[in-house]
């Protein structure tokens, strides 16, 4: 995976945030990993995710785009490039770094054969 970074560019997170993204495509997600409000949510729709990101194809790369503003403690957004798209995705972690929300705020569709 390539990474580009910049001056505020916060490497641990998206480590993280790569390696949930990884998870995620196996369907493997656990609640260890995420804020147990989060995970109430989220642990019914493992499956749909993993469906559909498998349908985003292979992770090409991971770009820092941002910090949101107004989250309490830390939010960060990413463009993730897929084979199949490019996803604008916010994250917010709790106190303790995991994971409280993940949102999708853009979905762009590549060409076929781009």
């Amino acid at each position: 995976m390539k990474h580009r970074i910049t001056s505020n560019y916060p490497p641990e997170v998206a480590l993280q945030v790569q390696r949930g993204i990884g998870v995620a495509v196996r369907g493997a997600m656990v609640v260890a990993d995420h804020n147990p409000v989060f995970w109430e949510g989220l642990a019914s729709e493992q499956k749909s995710i993993h469906t559909d990101l498998k349908k985003l194809g292979d992770l090409v790369s991971l770009t820092w785009a941002g910090c949101e503003e107004n989250v309490n403690p830390k939010g960060y957004r990413y463009r993730i490039d897929f084979s199949a798209a490019r996803v604008l995705q916010p994250c917010d972690f709790d106190r303790q770094g995991k994971v409280a929300l993940i949102r999708l705020e853009a979905v762009e569709l590549k060409a076929r054969g781009n």
